[in-house]
């Protein structure tokens, strides 16, 4: 698969994936029992992507890759749709999730 490809079902699941957080958040504040499954579906359908880009990437960039940018999503989606703030200490977290990214992605020296 090639690297824009890849680039463009990591957004297309992650979109998906947000998706669904906010459905649940949306859920989890209402009660609304249908709006839970859909929040569900969302993720089952994310998790097609993420088995798509671990077949052609690996797991470990795969795996990084993904919950970098759900992370990144979801905090975005929380602040600026939901009214929720990041600490000091979330955005480092943040900050060095992206360095794992950077550093799994790295070709390995053999």
């Amino acid at each position: 698969m090639s690297a824009l490809l890849s680039l463009a079902v990591l957004v297309g699941t992650t979109a998906i994936s947000v998706a669904g957080n906010m459905l649940l958040k949306y859920a989890s504040e209402s009660g609304a029992a249908a709006v839970a499954a859909m929040g569900c579906a969302c993720w089952c359908i994310a998790a097609t992507g993420f088995l798509v880009l671990a077949k052609s990437n690996g797991l470990a960039v795969t795996a990084v890759a993904t919950a970098l940018m759900g992370l990144l999503a979801t905090a975005a989606v929380g602040v600026l749709f939901f009214g929720e703030s990041l600490s000091e200490r979330q955005m480092v977290g943040i900050g060095m999730a992206v360095l794992a990214v950077i550093l799994v992605s790295l070709p390995t020296s053999s």
